[in-house]
């Protein structure tokens, strides 16, 4: 294998290791549960629905987490298309709307980047995510959080050979 292939191949191994960016400023206090109303997450520019599919996942990730306890996203999409009248919703309604479901934050955010993947694994697929927890009573940002992801060659070939060097961070 020459110099450079070899390059190549280490450089995409190593992008599925990137970790995603996170700032966080307060947790759930121990012993506490959040309700958390998750607002609808705006598309990706040229990927209408994107941000649904997205929201979903989200509301199925947090239902994990102890935590945190979701209300019910079709109230909250509902709610805030009241709230901001038919205009993209400001922060002042989102918070409002979090207040009238009884939220002690709203989960908020937008898709960066979406780009599925369409034969195999040609064009790679890829999603950039900005998200933030913001407290309902305070407007403070409890988290942040923006992730960028590409779903090419390494992974396509990691998911045939499960030990891959792209495996291991999500194995620790």
């Amino acid at each position: 294998m020459s110099r450079q292939a070899a390059g190549v191949l280490a450089v995409l191994l190593a992008s599925g290791c990137i970790p995603p960016g996170v700032s966080i400023k307060q947790t759930v206090p121990k012993g506490e549960v959040w309700e958390v109303a998750v607002l609808p997450i705006k598309d990706a520019p040229g990927a209408e629905g994107s941000g649904r599919l997205v929201t979903d996942l989200l509301v199925t990730e947090l239902l994990k987490l102890p935590q945190y306890s979701v209300i019910d996203k079709g109230l909250a999409e509902k709610e805030l298309a009241a709230a901001a009248g038919g205009k993209p919703a400001d922060m002042d309604a989102m918070l409002k709307v979090g207040e009238k479901l009884g939220a002690d934050a709203v989960l908020i955010g937008e898709l960066l980047k979406y780009r599925p993947m369409r034969m195999l694994i040609f064009p790679p697929a890829e999603a950039g995510l900005s998200l933030r927890m913001v407290e309902v009573k305070t407007g403070h940002v409890s988290w942040s959080v923006q992730h960028r992801r590409g779903y090419g060659l390494p992974h396509w070939v990691s998911s045939l050979f499960p030990f891959l060097p792209t495996m291991i961070p999500s194995l620790i």
